[in-house]
């Protein structure tokens, strides 16, 4: 009974209630131009304002797939194109549908590697890499220019930043619907000191009294540098290269160190084992038949293995050479030694015995054409001397004796050898010809 009494009571409410009407939606668009364009990923917003009381559904298509079913309708184009956007509103008495023709372009969107930077640093030969980034857009052509001169047309820019200064670059990417520029300064930076030597070895060998020479050249960094260079902790020099020679055999250790004006340095060493070199004796005729093919002259009588005119406590030998220039005409006397067989970098003298008589001549050698004096100048005694002469060590070939000089270096004339004029006989006596080391 009670469950009739309450369906009772429901039929008689649903007598009593008015039906609600159905009618056709009406809307209020955010929109009315119906041909629009928008670039692509621009944000694209429409929206409906339904006057229509009572429920009224909303849907958004684009070309005819659902992408909305609100009143709102917010999208993004990813692709240029051409699109339909319609909106429906629907009620049961009816529909309301607006259309739109969407153009959407395409646009260019860029960027570097770099950034948003416009000064940038980098050390000095080091190569300078850029990418051009396309984020949107298609068939792109690039340029590159640094310092104005056209460089690459690649998206991919790699220069090599050779010199110490600033660099100015500047790109440019374009296509049919848009450009993109940028430019940025390259603050090249000094590399650190950086020093080449031209003797890498860091052990050496020497012979007494040869001269070491090494030299420190600095390929970057050399702004203010200083050069010190010590042998066995002693400087010996402050210049890029050292020159030095070593007296006396040993061990000896040779240091360098560069500072520059920013405080880098540099520093090698070496060790320098300097050894003895024997005098060598090339001739001293005592046991000669004939004279040794090294010795020559133009002169006549020229050269001859003769005895010791003068025996005495400098040379008490019996048999020596003996140097004639005859004739009056001037002259120098002079012989030719050919030392290409030995090898004379391990010498830096020459030395020899000389017998003048009352002679007044004053003799110096020629290495190689390079004119050498002796250490000491001849004296003039009527007596043997020896006669030294100093030179670098080098790969000679020849030394020419002048034996008949004057004393202002110039030679000599008149004369004869035959004794007649006993301070000018035009002939000197030579013996005991060594290589010094």
């Amino acid at each position: 009974m009670v469950l009739l009494a309450a369906c009772a009571v429901c039929m008689a409410c649903e007598e009593d209630a008015e039906p609600m009407e159905s009618v056709e939606p009406e809307a209020e668009l955010s929109e009315t131009q119906t041909d629009l364009t928008i670039a692509v990923n621009e944000p694209f917003s429409l929206s409906a304002n339904v006057t229509t009381e009572g429920r009224v559904t909303s849907k958004w298509y684009v070309d005819g797939v659902l992408e909305a079913a609100t009143t709102v309708f917010d999208y993004k184009f990813t692709a240029p194109g051409i699109y339909v956007v319609k909106y429906e509103a629907r009620t049961g008495a009816g529909e309301f549908i607006r259309t739109w023709r969407v153009t959407v372009t395409d646009v260019l969107e860029m960027e570097l590697s770099v950034g948003d930077s416009t000064v940038v640093e980098r050390i000095q030969l080091d190569d300078m890499m850029v990418m051009a980034v396309v984020i949107s857009g298609e068939n792109v052509r690039h340029l590159w220019k640094v310092d104005d001169v056209v460089v690459s047309d690649e998206a991919l820019l790699k220069f090599n930043l050779a010199e110490l200064k600033d660099y100015m670059f500047s790109y440019v990417g374009e296509n049919e619907v848009g450009r993109f520029e940028k430019t940025f300064t390259v603050h090249v930076l000094e590399r650190p000191l950086e020093i080449a030597f031209s003797e890498e070895d860091a052990g050496l060998s020497l012979k007494e009294n040869q001269t070491l020479e090494i030299t420190a050249d600095v390929l970057y960094g050399g702004s203010g540098v200083t050069h010190e260079w010590k042998v066995n902790d002693e400087v010996v020099s402050t210049s890029a290269t050292l020159n030095h020679a070593f007296a006396e055999e040993g061990v000896y250790t040779v240091a360098y160190k560069a500072v520059n004006s920013k405080g880098e340095s540099v520093e090698k060493s070496w060790t320098v084992t300097v050894v003895a070199v024997d005098i060598t004796l090339m001739h001293n005729f005592e046991a000669e038949t004939s004279i040794p093919a090294i010795y020559s002259t133009v002169n006549t009588p020229g050269l001859a293995l003769v005895d010791n005119p003068l025996k005495d406590d400098v040379n008490n030998s019996n048999k020596v050479l003996r140097q004639q220039a005859g004739g009056t005409a001037s002259t120098s006397g002079f012989m030719d030694v050919d030392v290409s067989g030995f090898d004379m970098t391990q010498y830096t003298g020459f030395r020899f015995k000389l017998y003048r008589g009352q002679n007044a001549y004053f003799p110096y050698i020629e290495v190689d054409g390079t004119k050498v004096d002796p250490v000491t100048p001849a004296s003039g005694v009527d007596a043997w001397e020896t006669l030294e002469f100093r030179f670098e060590a080098n790969a000679w070939s020849k030394i020419t004796i002048r034996l008949m000089k004057t004393a202002s270096g110039g030679n000599i004339t008149g004369g004869n050898i035959d004794g007649s004029v006993p301070d000018n006989t035009r002939t000197v006596y030579l013996d005991d010809f060594e290589l010094l080391p």
